[in-house]
């Protein structure tokens, strides 16, 4: 994951992630922050295309 939320109440600004090989953006255990900008760039060629996303959120809390 490019960036993974566990938890908390962060809150984040402009968010790049690039070329990521799983989930770009992942929050879990009851994560209630706020994400303002986020940007993913993917490349079909590197990316696992069986089970990435742009987001996965789960509530595992």
């Amino acid at each position: 994951d490019s960036y993974e939320l566990f938890g908390g109440t962060v809150d984040c600004k402009y968010l790049i992630a690039y070329r990521g090989l799983d989930d770009d953006f992942d929050a879990d255990f009851g994560y209630s922050g706020n994400v303002q900008y986020a940007l993913s760039v993917r490349d079909p060629q590197i990316a696992d295309q069986s089970n990435s996303n742009g987001f996965e959120i789960d509530n595992d809390a």
